[in-house]
């Protein structure tokens, strides 16, 4: 009975062994595939790793800004590397937009560095307008991209009440800014279509044009409003109001090659990012070459901002850090990340 006891134990401890050496060889094993995969993924994503490389080796390394994603480290740190991207990109003629959440060192340290060209927007410099120079067609665009899926709107329904808008602000000699169009006479300006007629400003061909639209986008009247509200109501402490020839917008800085800080407030304004992102996508369609910079915004958050994901030649910093980044920009995880993205003719 006592050596089957001990028999019993011996083999117990082998099995122990056995299985704590099985158990060493599987970690190994799933490690190993684990670095396989990554690897085996950056090569299909075109992904460079460049691990424990200063600042300026970075940047160094390339005549161009290559979409960047920084992690890790400090704030202080990842500030100091999105101010070189900046004064980098600025030297060789291409435009930046920051987009970030109340982060005033990047503001100061771009200030500092990079000058003259450098136009901040925020609560304390409210010069923001969205429809800033842009033509009709742009304005219509960028409304429909901004009330993406959330509003429902039936777009050639929804552009013929915009055009209507523009061109009654026009009538009236009115530039057409966001204040304007959000405090936009909705209840009476259809009466005083015939009152331009009788003053000479339209013919009544033209008034007949514009009757016409009214009652193709009459349907989508309400959506329209309602979505200048909520989206006033989300950028209004930065929203020009006051000299009309000092607005400026994502599209207005990057023709003029310009440096452009944005301090979102909350990264929660959906509204106001859905119409940051969609500027950004008209650049891209105006073969506008802009370098994009967003600062520790949790993409999960904004359907726009979530195909700013990693692209092709990415460039990861602290990706042992990071290495979950695609999975995590995909969840509805928080990711304290930076993304610098240099756009062409596109994301």
């Amino acid at each position: 009975m006592k050596l089957y006891i001990i028999f019993r134990i011996i083999t117990g401890i082998f099995g122990a062994i056995r299985n704590m050496f099985v158990g060493i060889i599987n970690i190994f094993i799933e490690t190993y595939n684990k670095e396989k995969r990554k690897q085996i993924d950056y090569i299909n994503r075109g992904v460079i790793e460049r691990k424990n490389s200063s600042i300026e080796d970075l940047l160094n390394q390339d005549s161009e800004v290559k979409n960047t994603v920084i992690s890790g480290k400090s704030t202080h740190c990842r500030n100091e590397f999105i101010t070189k991207i900046a004064k980098k990109s600025r030297s060789i003629g291409i435009p930046v937009i920051l987009i970030h959440e109340n982060n005033l060192d990047i503001e100061a340290s771009i200030l500092q560095e990079v000058g003259d060209d450098v136009i901040v927007i925020s609560e304390q410099n409210p010069i923001y307008d969205p429809f800033y120079h842009l033509k009709h067609s742009d304005i219509t665009e960028l409304m429909c991209n901004t009330a993406s899926h959330q509003y429902d709107i039936q777009k050639e329904s929804f552009e013929s009440y915009v055009e209507v808008m523009c061109d009654y602000l026009l009538c009236q000699k009115k530039q057409i800014t966001f204040d304007n169009m959000c405090s936009f006479p909705h209840m009476t300006f259809v009466d005083d279509i015939d009152t331009f007629v009788e003053s000479g400003r339209i013919t009544q061909s033209q008034a007949n044009v514009l009757k016409t639209k009214i009652t193709m986008g009459q349907s989508e009247k309400n959506k329209v409003i309602s979505l200048l509200n909520n989206w006033y109501k989300q950028c209004k402490n930065i929203i020009n109001k006051k000299n009309i020839s000092t607005g400026t917008n994502v599209i207005e800085a990057a023709i003029n090659k310009s440096v452009l800080c944005i301090d979102i407030g909350s990264n929660s304004k959906d509204l106001f990012i859905n119409d940051l992102v969609s500027q950004i996508q008209i650049c891209s369609y105006k073969k506008i070459k802009i370098v994009l910079i967003v600062d520790d915004l949790d993409l999960s958050e904004n359907e726009k901002l979530v195909i700013a994901e990693i692209k092709k030649d990415a460039l990861i910093t602290n990706a042992e850090i990071f290495e979950n980044t695609k999975d995590k920009l995909q969840s509805n995880q928080a990711v304290d990340v930076t993304l610098v993205s240099k756009l062409v003719t596109g994301f």
